[in-house]
């Protein structure tokens, strides 16, 4: 482990505005205008709302020639690309000159964020040179010159897709480069969906912590041993995962990625801070279904009870779930020096009991996506109660620590 010195800053994170998501609240411009916004590693970009940051406002504003035009999962946001000032907290850790884009046209829901904040690498945070485009006499892409149904247009989207590519500086990484913080960061969460509380009251399982700069050297944050995964690519946080195992059945292998996959998505996993949930492999999903009927046919039941309630965007009411013999899931990956590395997925952790609405379960394993490659998006869930350090400055891609999180009553 590098023994280097940090520099690292400490941040509140929260599922209470979202209710599916930790945000973090940063602050832009001249004015230090707060914004709330989605961490995410499965992106790179600093993206926000207009409604939340008015750059006429800001006397930091620069623009530029650049428009942005992301889409990703089920959403997608196009704007143009401007610099202000970046500020993490009240005591100093400051930014000027940051890339961000001002979202025009979106499809995304941010649910109730301000934008989003991607903690991943370059290959994931791209714009367009779009003074070809610009009507006269404009040469810069802010303010906005066009109007929404152009800018959520077919036409307009190959259009600024076919002009000239840049690749923008993530926020983090210029935050690193510029030597505000060290090459890595921590998560410390407990929960995947919010728990709800009667009368609105907020529990304070919704409350994290986000460490720029910080890492497992903070040993009053977290026990026990450290497992370390590595990055075996920098498109995403790209993981090797072996294998699934229920309980104390045999391991169920994980597929690799078809050869036709492998540009495109690197590797059969990504660590994805973004993602709700966990998203298995068709295989994998289908063989822990099979694997848990073997246990008890109660089980399987149960997760089709709440494929049911999740089309209406509810959890399953069952006073009965927590008594049933749920087992703990072995998620195996390729370890550091070939060694395999074992992250334990408790059924707290996977039944989500209270989320969102008192009373409801949430089951937070689900099939892939159609059409989704043979990889395994391993979001929150997997992440609850454990310190989870990206650590950007080890040897190669970089390396994934997990450990138990040993966090405050009340944080």
């Amino acid at each position: 482990m590098s023994t280097a010195r940090a520099h690292w800053v400490e941040l509140p994170i929260s599922l209470e505005l979202t209710g599916a998501a930790y945000t973090v609240r940063l602050r832009l411009g001249s004015d230090q205008v707060p914004v709330e916004l989605i961490i995410d590693t499965g992106s790179s970009s600093l993206a926000v709302l207009p409604t939340a940051y008015q750059g006429e406002r800001d006397a930091s504003l620069q623009a530029s020639d650049l428009a942005q035009q992301l889409s990703y999962g089920q959403g997608a946001w196009t704007g143009p690309v401007v610099c202000s000032d970046l500020r993490l907290d009240h005591s100093g850790h400051h930014l000027a000159n940051t890339q961000l884009a001002v979202i025009e046209a979106e499809t995304t829901d941010f649910r109730g964020a301000d934008g989003i904040i991607g903690l991943a690498y370059h290959s994931l945070d791209p714009a367009h040179v779009v003074s070809a485009l610009l009507p006269a006499p404009a040469s810069q892409s802010w303010p906005w010159p066009f109007d929404s149904s152009q800018s959520q247009s077919a036409e307009f989207s190959r259009q600024l897709q076919a002009q000239p590519r840049v690749e923008l500086t993530p926020p983090f990484t210029a935050l690193e480069e510029h030597g505000v913080v060290s090459n890595r960061f921590s998560l410390l969460i407990r929960r995947a969906l919010k728990r709800a509380l009667p009368q609105a009251r907020r529990h304070p399982e919704n409350q994290g912590r986000l460490l720029l700069g910080g890492g497992h050297e903070l040993a009053h944050l977290h026990d026990g041993v450290v497992v370390s995964i590595p990055v075996v690519h920098d498109r995403y946080y790209n993981v090797v995962l072996q294998s699934l195992q229920v309980g104390e059945q045999s391991p169920l292998p994980a597929p690799a990625l078809r050869s036709s996959e492998l540009r495109s998505y690197a590797s059969n996993a990504i660590i994805d801070t973004g993602s709700s949930f966990i998203l298995l492999e068709d295989s994998l999903y289908q063989g822990m279904l099979d694997r848990l009927a073997q246990i008890d046919p109660r089980l399987l039941s149960a997760i089709e009870a709440f494929g049911n309630t999740l089309k209406n965007q509810s959890g399953l009411v069952d006073a009965t779930l927590e008594s049933l013999p749920w087992p703990e899931l072995k998620f195996h990956f390729r370890g550091v020096d070939g060694a395999t590395a074992t992250l334990v997925l408790s059924p707290a952790h996977y039944w989500q009991h209270d989320g969102l609405r008192v009373g409801e379960s949430w089951f937070m394993l689900l099939r892939q996506l159609p059409d989704w490659p043979r990889q395994s998006v391993l979001g929150l869930p997997l992440m609850c109660d454990q310190m989870v350090v990206f650590d950007r400055q080890e040897k190669g891609e970089g390396v994934i620590h997990f450990a138990a999180a040993r966090l405050p009553d009340g944080a």
